[in-house]
């Protein structure tokens, strides 16, 4: 504090990625650039609303993350998942809020991870990659809606899980 003004955030995790957003915002005193900032991601949000339309309206939208060689959901209150909510994309009920904002799935309870369309969160390591290979040729894999309907999409972990307006922009740039 005697080199610089010093301040400490509360970090909450990426469920609180809005509210850190403003605290940095504040604490650098440029609170009218960070409404700018809103105002830009709410406009992205209602365009992105009217291209949908009611399209999605009735459908599931399962977010999958393979990391850590397991299985998990960034669940409603992580950081895309708060996107999603916020265009009015409902989830699979298995991926309510949870602490953290990630939920952890055994492989057997795979089905619970489905949904109409879903997207795929590789973390950036090989065994991610393998894991997500032997999940593809599981029988219960091929079980699943998404699956069937050719509707999974592997999205960047970087941007998927950035916490920060740009990546929420390149996630709305995904979600057209």
């Amino acid at each position: 504090s005697q080199i610089a003004p010093t301040v400490v955030d509360d970090w909450g995790g990426y469920p609180s990625w809005k509210e850190h957003f403003d605290f940095v915002a504040e604490a650098l005193g440029k609170t009218a650039a960070a409404e700018q900032v809103w105002d830009g991601y709410n406009q992205r949000i209602q365009a992105l609303k009217t291209a949908l339309g009611d399209t999605y309206q009735n459908q599931e939208i399962s977010v999958v993350r393979i990391c850590c060689n397991a299985l998990a959901s960034d669940v409603e209150n992580s950081f895309s998942g708060m996107i999603l909510a916020d265009a009015g994309l409902r989830r699979p009920p298995s991926q309510g809020k949870a602490n953290g904002g990630l939920v952890f799935f055994s492989e057997e309870l795979l089905t619970e991870l489905d949904g109409d369309i879903m997207f795929v969160i590789l973390d950036e390591d090989e065994d991610s990659e393998q894991l997500f290979e032997q999940l593809q040729r599981k029988p219960l894999w091929n079980q699943l809606n998404a699956v069937q309907q050719e509707r999974v999409y592997v999205v960047n972990l970087a941007t998927w899980r950035g916490g920060n307006p740009l990546a929420a922009d390149a996630v709305i740039d995904d979600l057209f």
